[in-house]
């Protein structure tokens, strides 16, 4: 059926999830949660930018790719079709907001020019075609900017500005790769039938049980990470209760779940993870 023909009625729920503001939830509440447990000012402010600027990095990737009709489900790309002109809006008006407050929060320019700098290349060119093609669509490549993106935003950034180089904090934050790369697969295992083969994803590559396997793996990795940093108790019953709820959504994960497996629970873990760190016990 055309896309054209076939009218979805959209929920609450359903602007909530492809408006991107549940995913944006997730990185306040993540570099809220960081600066706390790292003792850095202005930590709503961080949490603002990295808010602001996730929600119109991801609102503008998707806009690209629903346009092209790439990578994502039916209703996904007909909501971006439909209200194509708020999305707009939308991405206008949060690069505002996160420009706003990158100016506010900036004292170390030195520091961090460059890394913004390559974190919004990357971000635009992940969809765009550069001198070789998408970053997306380079072999192997799509999981790994994913992650280090994030890990840049939240973490990377707020301590480079903050000037603190202590190796702890460099380790606590790094331990985050391997978190997203764990959280990420999941997507790529929702979208191994539809994904071109060309990208290698690691199902595509792996399978999907060896996928969750290794999504399983990068996740213990995590925790082993954030052990040797020294910075948080593990055994708060509220990071514990987000290890478990990560690690039982990571061993559902197939290719036949649901946006709201992927979208509202996957995503709404970041906004656990972040509330386990801004709240954590000493």
């Amino acid at each position: 059926m055309p896309l054209s023909d076939h009218k979805p009625r959209f929920t609450i729920t359903d602007h909530f999830l492809y408006s991107n503001l549940w995913i944006a939830c997730g990185a306040f509440f993540l570099t809220a949660g960081f600066c706390a447990l790292f003792s850095y000012p202005d930590r709503w402010l961080y949490a603002s930018f990295s808010a602001f600027g996730t929600l119109s990095i991801y609102t503008f990737q998707r806009l690209v790719k629903s346009i092209k009709s790439v990578s994502g489900s039916q209703e996904q790309i007909l909501w971006y079709m439909r209200y194509k002109i708020r999305v707009i809006v939308l991405i206008v008006f949060s690069s505002i907001i996160c420009l706003a407050t990158f100016l506010l929060v900036v004292s170390h320019w030195q520091n961090i020019l460059l890394l913004v700098s390559v974190l919004a290349l990357i971000s635009v060119f992940y969809v765009l075609r550069n001198v070789v093609a998408p970053f997306r669509e380079i072999p192997h490549v799509k999981i790994h900017l994913v992650a280090l993106v994030w890990v840049g935003i939240c973490a990377i950034f707020p301590m480079l500005n903050e000037n603190r180089f202590e190796i702890n904090h460099f380790c606590f934050a790094l331990a985050h790769y391997f978190y997203f790369i764990a959280i990420t697969i999941p997507f790529d295992i929702r979208d191994v039938l539809i994904d071109e083969a060309g990208m290698k994803t690691i199902p595509q590559v792996a399978g999907v049980k060896r996928a969750i396997l290794i999504s399983l793996t990068a996740f213990v990795l995590f925790v082993i990470a954030l052990h040797f940093s020294g910075i948080l108790n593990l055994w708060d019953w509220k990071f514990a209760f987000v290890v478990i709820y990560h690690l039982s959504l990571l061993l559902l994960s197939s290719e036949n779940r649901s946006k709201a497996f992927t979208l509202f629970f996957i995503d709404g873990g970041i906004i656990l993870l972040g509330l386990a760190y801004l709240y954590a016990t000493p």
